[in-house]
């Protein structure tokens, strides 16, 4: 499985307007100065983090499902691109690949929603096999 977020983290967000603006599943807020426990660590939280999150079943094209989660935050595209003049706005990409190489890609027409939105582009890749071993 994978997972594919959008990710808006600064200062003073606010998440009301965020949520009655941007209708997504998955909504994860993170309030600065809130105390966060990750693998049994506390963490006090920097800043302020608006987060929708989509999982990508293993059933599904990785790159089909990062192009559905652009094209339904491309509906929001004029707000995104507002919070992105003054927070840190990501897509955040997430994936754990059961084999050595995994390959997807992002087209012009995809990468120019991001771009129109101020949106960063952020991956991370984890092969999990050595762990589970």
């Amino acid at each position: 499985m994978h997972f594919v977020n959008m990710r808006i983290s600064g200062e003073n967000l606010d998440f009301e307007k965020i949520d009655r603006i941007i209708k997504m599943d998955n909504v994860k807020t993170l309030k600065k100065g809130d105390v966060h426990i990750k693998h049994g660590e506390k963490i006090i939280i920097q800043e302020d983090v608006w987060q929708c999150s989509c999982e990508i079943k293993d059933d599904v094209n990785l790159q089909k499902g990062i192009e559905d989660f652009i094209c339904k935050i491309y509906e929001y595209h004029s707000f995104v691109n507002e919070l992105s003049s003054s927070a840190y706005t990501s897509l955040w990409v997430t994936v754990y690949p059961e084999k050595v190489q995994l390959n997807f890609q992002l087209s012009n027409s995809m990468l120019r929603k991001l771009y129109n939105m101020g949106i960063n582009f952020d991956l991370t890749i984890m092969n999990l096999n050595e762990l589970y071993r």
